[in-house]
């Protein structure tokens, strides 16, 4: 008569019925130590990188949760054979049995069996050892987070294992799109068209402050250095020249980008406009030009 074991419908383990017996009679300690000695054998299975498996709809197949090393134990009479059957999960492939600490390899086959030999003394451990199959069709969810951005950047559902995918560039005012991250807070790109995905996963935008010019054209009074601002300056107070014969009547715009410069609170800046400060929250550059008017003699 056989009896099948399961461990979380990862291993199957075969082995002859221990007779269990109703009455005992008594013994002499003699005639007790002649008694078939019991060794407990231990199983394990054990899942290298464990992901989800998931079809192409969005379906779990094997949830990842439930690949834990999960302990089989029976007791089996010394010189009685043991049969391990490791069966693989969807989506992975089963390496070999190993003894006890997961550090040898006893066999490459699936079903291993063996003779509880008089010398085992101690219990036996076997782990069976399995790793994700690199041609199973394994779909995964990356999720892009454009951290700050106004521009949405939907999330790419249905992906193959080690596909290639990227999504359009995401857009933020004042700052440079350097690349993508795991990690939310990161400055440098680690996640890139050639990463390889292997489960669902968050990737972060990494931005860099932009810097802006405000350049001045005197058209003849006192020269004035240039200025560089970000989108997070204060408010800037244009800056005054002179000019002999002239009384300075302000700066002219006369190149902006469309809806980057505020002249005023929430009012942007267009070319012509005669401006006297920057306002905080600008992100753009800008020329201007001194504008006179001859003093009477």
């Amino acid at each position: 008569m056989k009896l099948i074991n399961k461990i979380n419908n990862k291993i199957i383990i075969v082995f002859a019925l221990i007779m269990m017996l109703t009455t005992l009679p008594v013994l002499s300690a003699c005639e007790f130590a002649k008694l078939p000695q019991l060794v407990t054998v231990n199983v394990y299975s054990y899942y290298d990188n464990a992901v989800d498996i998931v079809n192409q709809s969005g379906t779990t197949l094997i949830n990842a949760n439930n690949f834990v090393d999960v302990e089989n134990k029976l007791e089996v009479k010394v010189g009685n054979t043991v049969t391990l059957v490791a069966t693989s999960n969807v989506g992975y492939l089963f390496i070999g049995w190993y003894g006890s600490g997961h550090s040898s390899l006893i066999s490459n086959d699936s079903a291993y069996s063996f003779i509880v030999a008089t010398s085992e003394t101690d219990n036996l451990h076997f782990y069976a050892h399995f790793e994700l199959d690199p041609n199973v069709e394994n779909y995964f969810t990356v999720t892009f987070n454009a951290n700050n951005s106004f521009t949405n950047v939907e999330a790419l559902a249905g992906s193959s294992f080690g596909e290639e995918i990227m999504p359009a560039n995401p857009t933020r005012a004042g700052y440079n799109f350097i690349g993508w991250s795991t990690v939310s807070s990161a400055i440098t790109i680690n996640f890139t068209a050639n990463t390889v995905i292997t489960n669902n996963i968050n990737v972060y935008a990494i931005w860099s402050i932009s810097t802006y010019a405000i350049n001045y054209n005197v058209s003849g009074g006192m020269a004035i250095n240039n200025r560089n601002y970000n989108i997070n300056s204060a408010t800037i107070t244009l800056a005054y020249t002179m000019k002999s014969g002239y009384t300075f009547d302000g700066w002219k715009v006369t190149a902006v980008t469309p809806n980057t410069v505020f002249k005023s609170v929430g009012v942007y800046a267009e070319v012509g406009d005669i401006i006297t400060h920057v306002y905080a929250g600008s992100y753009g550059n800008l020329l201007l030009q001194a504008q006179w008017t001859l003093n009477e003699q």
